[in-house]
């Protein structure tokens, strides 16, 4: 879907080249004998959602610089003052009282009006030190002087804070759940409710909302739990976006090894298809379930006994988009019949990239590789562990990095281990076309304009600044219908190494007919020999016109859309 693959291959093959020559060089830019404060700020504020991985290994890396990396960091992003300080203290090498006291003081002093946050995640990242953390934070109240404290506690919201107009409306079980952040407990209650009352098609709606929060939560508790984002690679630079989300680093991780990290996958599939299992059960077109979607709460780091976090928080760490307090305790929204498509279709998504993943061996590039994504690996090469000041050195550069990242591309050659699986991905790719058309007919037949997800063009979204025209709508119907030709093959993608306009790439037979996944020869064009037919070839014209129409940004368009 993206531009460049669609109007101009060429394009897309310089910068996948770009990316994999800049990734070596990446990983190494926070590992110095001698800290570059600034350098490593800059880094930071170039790359939000890695902030917690960033600032850890600079201070893990370079512990007698700890509070200039953290003061600078600070200066910089005081708004992020309570990431900061829990990556910071993560990366403490010693955890002293006087250490944590001191970085604490220096985040408040940053931003005193977000002393609870900062309280919390110094919390999760040194439970031990409580007097340490009360000391810093009453040192740094002192020395920033009084100022207003930040609205609203940053644990699980009771209902006594809400506004009388919150108060009078009747909000569905699944939400009192998901605003206390008990997801586990609010299934057992609403599968009861189920049991009781079969036809309550509200109950199953929340049900399967929060079967899928109750997935990504999971998700980010085994993420935690082996370390993801402790390895010696970027979080920002890792190639499967499930790896990339926002958990606290863990300073004492659990060893991984293949078996787990599949398991990883399989876990997330199985919850997300439990989720569309329970949302297809949906048989009322009237069902509404309005949640109060920015106080949901979230338990990234498990088990039982760890901080939650808000919803809006995370989201806001993933897409770099900065979303404040007060507005995101307000945001509501009424789902309907057309977003429970919408979020079926999304489940089936994010199935079809599971599966293509666990269709692969993945045993040789895991016991090579994995340490860059996890800090503690099963590997029968135990010296890629081994992280001394002056091993790999190489004229004061650590070539490390380098030669790690030009293993995990030459390993990116994977057989295909579960065939059937790129089968089943596909049948996915294919619902989820199915369900963005369904999707789109209720939402076209809605009169009401209600706090909607994704309005229709005679509606107003909840998302400010956005809005859905007609002409989008129609370009959207167009792009599934191109896509469910590529996917059936019937229309070819465009292969950029020949000048035959009428020879393309048949998408359906990469699937239904997989070969090993050499990402090397696909860019150099000789992987798609096999898949090379005489056809229809998908237009360029036609993706340009798209891009016009969603007025430059059909990617963001489309990740939302759905």
């Amino acid at each position: 879907m993206h531009k460049e693959s669609a109007t101009n291959p060429i394009n897309t093959m310089k910068r996948i080249m770009t990316i994999l020559t800049v990734v070596p060089f990446f990983v190494s830019t926070v590992a110095f004998a001698q800290a570059d404060v600034a350098g490593i700020v800059s880094e930071i504020q170039g790359n939000p959602n890695d902030l917690e991985s960033i600032v850890a290994m600079a201070v893990a890396d370079n512990p007698n610089q700890a509070f200039e990396i953290v003061g600078g960091a600070l200066e910089a992003l005081p708004h992020q003052a309570d990431r900061i300080v829990g990556a910071s203290i993560a990366g403490l090498q010693d955890k002293t009282p006087e250490n944590v006291r001191e970085i604490v003081r220096l985040a408040v002093i940053a931003n005193p009006a977000g002393a609870d946050d900062i309280h919390n995640a110094a919390g999760a990242a040194a439970p031990q030190q409580t007097a340490a953390i009360e000391e810093g934070l009453i040192a740094g109240m002192e020395s920033a002087g009084p100022r207003p404290r930040q609205p609203g506690p940053a644990a699980p919201v009771s209902p006594e804070v809400f506004s009388p107009e919150e108060l009078e409306r009747d909000w569905p079980l699944a939400d009192q759940y998901l605003v206390e952040g008990r997801l586990a407990e609010g299934i057992a209650a609403l599968q009861a409710r189920l049991e009781e009352a079969p036809a309550d098609d509200q109950a199953r709606f929340g049900l399967g909302v929060m079967q899928f929060l109750h997935g990504v939560e999971r998700l980010g508790n085994s993420l935690h739990r082996y370390g993801s984002g402790g390895g010696t690679l970027a979080r920002e630079m890792q190639m499967l976006p499930i790896l990339r989300m926002p958990v606290p680093l863990n300073p004492e991780p659990e060893t991984i090894d293949v078996e787990a990290f599949r398991a990883i996958f399989q876990q997330f599939h199985d919850d997300l298809a439990a989720a569309e299992a329970t949302l297809a059960g949906i048989e009322s077109d009237d069902v509404q379930l309005p949640l109060r979607f920015g106080r949901i709460q979230l338990n990234l780091m498990g088990p039982e006994g760890h901080e939650r976090q808000p919803l809006w928080r995370i989201y806001s760490q993933i897409t770099g988009m900065q979303v404040r307090e007060p507005e995101a305790q307000q945001f509501v929204i009424d789902f309907d019949i057309g977003d429970a498509y919408w979020l079926r279709g999304y489940c089936n998504l994010l199935m079809a990239t599971q599966q293509m993943v666990l269709a692969h061996e993945l045993d040789e590039i895991f016991e090579r590789t994995a340490h860059l994504l996890f800090p503690d690996v099963d590997t029968p090469h135990t010296f890629l562990l081994e992280r001394t000041a002056d091993a790999g050195e190489f004229g004061g550069f650590d070539i490390l990095p380098i030669l790690d990242g030009i293993a995990m591309i030459h390993l990116l050659n994977l057989p295909v281990a579960e065939p059937e699986r790129m089968q089943a991905a596909l049948a996915h790719f294919e619902n989820v076309i199915e369900l963005s058309r369904t999707s789109w007919e209720h939402i076209l037949a809605e009169e009401d304009n209600r706090n909607e997800w994704i309005p229709n063009p005679n509606q107003t979204g909840v998302l400010p600044g956005v809005e859905v025209t007609s002409e989008m709508v129609a370009g959207w119907m167009q792009f599934l219908d191109e896509l469910e030709s590529i996917l059936a093959g019937d229309t070819l993608a465009p292969f950029w190494r020949t000048g035959r306009e009428n020879v393309g790439i048949n998408i359906r037979r990469v699937f239904t007919e997989p070969t090993p996944l050499d990402i090397v020869l696909w860019i150099q064009g000789t992987a798609a020999t096999p898949y090379l037919e005489e056809g229809k070839v998908t237009e360029p014209d036609f993706w340009w016109r798209l891009q016009e129409t969603f007025n430059g940004q059909f990617i963001a368009y489309a990740i939302w859309l759905n």
